[in-house]
């Protein structure tokens, strides 16, 4: 069963299960480059989409680095938005 992860109300990708584990597909630009991107749950894909989001909230490039991005959104932890998933 594909799962819809939305941020802020608006859908972002669509989590399919593949070979033991959930495969993000994206469906916005803000979110590609965790195209193709493997999680084990859909907890860990919504923190992901989290992280890119905030990323762009904050003006960091993409391709720039995740580890810059986590550090970013570790000292922000107070103003993020949430993201969720949906079944479908």
């Amino acid at each position: 069963m594909k799962q819809v992860v939305e941020y802020q109300g608006i859908p972002v990708g669509v989590l399919i299960p593949r070979e033991g584990c959930l495969a993000f597909m994206a469906v916005k630009y803000d979110v590609i480059e965790l195209d193709g991107e493997r999680f084990s749950s859909a907890a860990e894909a919504r923190a992901a989409v989290q992280v890119q989001m905030r990323r762009r909230d904050l003006g960091i490039p993409v391709g720039s680095g995740v580890a810059d991005a986590v550090t970013i959104l570790e000292k922000s932890r107070y103003n993020r938005p949430s993201a969720r998933v949906t079944l479908t």
